[in-house]
Order: structure tokens, then C-alpha cells, then sequence
């Protein structure tokens, strides 16, 4: 199922390399013109119909190291990762705009929370003490920053670092986000099964 949510003349276009960073299995993708979306009356509440609750806690995260989300943040793109019998379902997001992770990393320190290294990188704890499906922060560069679980991020820093098989991969919703890319300035894709949720 593909929905376009705002159909436009010129909608946003969300570049392949992003797509590219999600695990493979996710069963519900959708991608965000922050930049141009804020700019129409009915954005605040269609933000919060369709943007999930985590992206709220990244926007409080972001806040709280000194990045106003509504000026760094242009473009976001997010996933829902299905549960199974090993963990919840989790959501994955990746945001694109003008971010500063030598300042912000340092205002994340100096708040005393807990962090992780994966591959490389340093993710953030959304609090000092934390379980294992709280929300982490991580910058993959200067235009680029990933939140989600800290599972679901180690699932995107090995597609990216391993060439573990990605979205692009996925034949179900691959095409489907095609179809809609560039057609709205929100847009959504869903599996069969997220469909069936969203019917009920």
C-alpha cells in the first residue's frame, strides 16, 4: 500500500543513499519535507497524526543539545522494524539537515548520558540510565543523525558498514517507495500486514 498524504506539483524527493541505509526488513517506511511542511497551516497536526511518538522524543533530544529541529531538520525519513520473538517492534529514523556533532556530542556529554559504540560511532542515550529499546542519537556525519533503538541502529550501522542487505533490497516496499517518492511532501509505504493494522 503506498500513500501519498500530500500530494504536490513538486514534492520532496528522498535520495536512493537514504533509503539505502535501512535494514531490509522493515514493513513500513515514510519520508517527511521538513523544511517545506512546516511552511502549510496543517502540518502541526498532521505531524502529530503520522509522525511516530519517537520522532517527538528525537525533536526533545535534539532540543535539549542545543539543535532546534525546526530549523536543522529538512528532510526525515523513518521505519518501522516488525517485532518477532527476539525484540518489540522498533522504529528507526534518519534525519538530513545542518547539524554540528562536535557541539552537539559535547552538550550530549555534559549532560551525563549514557552512550554505546557500534562500528565506529557513538550513540547517545536519550536518558543517563537506560533499557535496552530507549531511543539513542547518532551522527553518521555532519548532515546526517539516526535515532531509534539501539538494535535497530546496530541493524543500520552494519548495512552501511558490513553491506548487510538493505531496503533497496526489499521487493515488496522498494517498488512501492519508488511509486511514491517524489509525489508528496509526506508520503507513506506499508507492507500487507501494516496495511491490515491501519484498516482495523
Amino acid at each position: 500500500l503506498a500513500l501519498a498524504a500530500v500530494p504536490v506539483l513538486h514534492g520532496g524527493t528522498l535520495d536512493t543513499q537514504v533509503i539505502a541505509l535501512f535494514p531490509k526488513d522493515v514493513g513500513e517506511f515514510a519520508y517527511a519535507d521538513m523544511k517545506a511542511a512546516q511552511q502549510h497551516k496543517w502540518f502541526p497536526e498532521l505531524q502529530q497524526q503520522m509522525l511516530p511518538a519517537r520522532f517527538r522524543q528525537f525533536e526533545t533530544f535534539l532540543k535539549s543539545a542545543g539543535i532546534d529541529p525546526n530549523t536543522r531538520v529538512e528532510d526525515l525519513a523513518f521505519a518501522a522494524i516488525p517485532a518477532n520473538d527476539k525484540h518489540p517492534e522498533e522504529v528507526l529514523g534518519v534525519a538530513e539537515g545542518e547539524f554540528q556533532p562536535d557541539t552537539t556530542e559535547a552538550n550530549l556529554k555534559r549532560l551525563g548520558l549514557s552512550t554505546k559504540k557500534m562500528h565506529g560511532y557513538t550513540l547517545y542515550a536519550f536518558r543517563s540510565v537506560v533499557s535496552p529499546y530507549d531511543i539513542f542519537l547518532c551522527f553518521l556525519d555532519s548532515s546526517t543523525a539516526v535515532f531509534g533503538q539501539g538494535d535497530a541502529i546496530e541493524r543500520m550501522l552494519s548495512v552501511r558498514t558490513n553491506g548487510d542487505p538493505s531496503l533497496l533490497a526489499n521487493n515488496t516496499l522498494y517498488p512501492l517507495i519508488n511509486q511514491a517518492n517524489g509525489q508528496g511532501l509526506i508520503w507513506a509505504v506499508l507492507d500487507q500486514h501494516y496495511a491490515r493494522l491501519g484498516l482495523k
